[in-house]
């Protein structure tokens, strides 16, 4: 079980007495797998940034990342939190961040990573120095629903 510490009782316990949800992995077959997909990407000569919608687990993406991934991909500011807490760095934040708190979480004083947004805010994000954070972007106006 990933992340389990190995003294919690969980290591060595039959899947049926497993509290769900959980998370099994074959590690030879996860490590065979990322040595095979790393090595056609890296091979290609193309950057690699796994999105962490299939993996969720930061002990996983170290490992993708130890093979050769830039970082990782991920859809939200909360599940980017989950990756900077498990230690890693290097988070693009693929969707628009909109809100002030959303925006404050991401770039604010608390936060560990380097999270990048994407191409039209990149400006803002990379502006950041010391305590100068970005101004977050204007709330988009609502709109109507169509008749």
């Amino acid at each position: 079980i990933m992340g389990a510490p190995h003294d919690s009782g969980m290591v060595g316990q039959r899947i049926e007495s497993v509290d769900t949800p959980a998370l099994f992995v074959d590690l030879d077959a996860f490590e065979r797998n990322v040595r095979r997909m790393a090595g056609t990407i890296v091979g290609a000569g193309v950057g690699w940034r796994p999105h962490t919608k299939g993996i969720k687990v930061p002990a996983l993406a170290q490992r993708l990342i130890a093979a050769g991934a830039f970082g990782v991909t991920c859809a939200k500011v909360s599940e980017a939190e989950v990756m900077a807490a498990g230690g890693i760095r290097d988070i693009l934040i693929a969707n628009m961040v909109v809100g002030e708190k959303k925006w404050e979480r991401q770039f604010g004083d608390g936060f560990i990573a380097a999270p990048a947004v994407k191409r039209k805010r990149r400006e803002a994000a990379s502006g950041r120095s010391g305590s100068r954070r970005p101004s977050p972007p204007p709330s988009p106006a609502p709109r109507r629903a169509r008749e």
